[in-house]
């Protein structure tokens, strides 16, 4: 789902964006390698018995899932900013910094409550973020 809205969002920028600065670009890039990345996290890799142990491998993972997360999340407050010139303090860069905070407190915690909690909340807050995203596409053609 993050893919996706990822590539929705950017869309815009064929549209608006006219001159690109290579820090722009490398925000960009960084932020996108990082949404494969831990992408490349959530699903284990299947075993010779055919058993997977679904928490064993989530708690294995989970710091380098979760700070992959949050620099995601704080790079797409830096996109949202430097190339969609949203303001500093807006939703579109608050919001994935207090995401991207509760991420970082998921990477270093081993709660098993704080875990339950944070699926649950980022999930929310994806939603949220995508229901309030105004974003519309047009065409310019011909």
């Amino acid at each position: 789902m993050w893919s996706v809205y990822a590539w929705w969002g950017l869309w815009q920028l064929s549209i608006d964006l006219n001159d690109w600065h290579y820090y722009q670009y490398w925000f960009l890039v960084t932020n996108l390698a990082s949404i494969y990345f831990f992408t490349t996290l959530v699903l284990p890799k299947a075993t010779e018995e055919g058993i997977i142990d679904l928490e064993k491998h989530y708690y294995s993972v989970h710091q380098a899932f979760f700070y992959m997360v949050a620099f995601s999340l704080f790079t797409s407050a830096v996109v949202n900013h430097s190339l969609f010139d949203k303001p500093i303090f807006s939703q579109l860069t608050i919001m994935p910094f207090i995401v991207g905070c509760c991420a970082v407190g998921a990477a270093v915690s081993d709660s098993r409550k704080y875990h339950k909690f944070i699926g649950v909340f980022m999930f929310i807050m994806f939603i949220f973020f995508q229901v309030s995203d105004i974003t519309i596409i047009e065409y310019y053609g011909p």
